[in-house]
């Protein structure tokens, strides 16, 4: 691959960076518009990429005290709020090149209530989707936990800083080692 793109997508705003400088922009959270933007930008990009990042979710129920997702510093570029599945699948179906998202930044994935939904269609469509950015695990609907096997979720990494919920709640304030465990 010859450029990387980062893409954030939050309950709020769209926020593309272009390697190339061919454009960058913020769009309002809205499906018919994402669609519509994006179509138009994919005509003058030569190449799109095949890995993309989008922010499933940029709410944690953590209070980490060096995490700028828990002490609320999210910069308003990117916005607070979660990823909405229509959102997901809009982006999917107008960049057909795409075929690895990273769903992990700034706040915890699986607070997506459409988290499941996003799972499902990521399959069918072939896409590969990780979490390697992290995600605390700390409260995961079983739902969510058989569909990570189904869909076949390519990799995760769990944020687990202890060996017992006394050296755990040192940093993961508000989390349950006993329940990640």
């Amino acid at each position: 691959m010859k450029w990387y793109d980062v893409l954030v997508i939050s309950g709020l705003r769209l926020l593309t960076k272009i390697k190339n400088g061919i454009r960058s922009g913020l769009l309002a959270n809205n499906a018919t518009r994402l669609a519509t933007r994006t179509t138009e930008d994919l005509a003058t990009i030569r190449e799109v990429p095949e890995t993309v990042r989008l922010e499933a979710s940029t709410v944690c129920q953590l209070s980490c005290p060096k995490c700028s997702t828990g002490k609320l510093k999210i910069p308003a570029l990117v916005g607070r709020g979660q990823m909405r599945f229509t959102d997901f699948k809009n982006f999917v179906d107008v960049n057909p090149t795409v075929k690895h998202v990273e769903l992990a930044n700034k706040g915890e994935i699986f607070m997506n209530r459409e988290m499941d939904a996003v799972l499902a269609y990521a399959y069918e469509k072939k896409i590969r989707l990780s979490a390697v950015n992290g995600a605390n695990f700390n409260y995961v609907a079983e739902s969510t936990l058989e569909n990570l096997v189904r869909y076949q979720f390519d990799e995760i990494y769990i944020a687990l800083d202890g060996a017992s919920q006394a050296s755990y709640k040192q940093y993961r304030r508000n989390g349950k080692f006993d329940r990640v465990i």
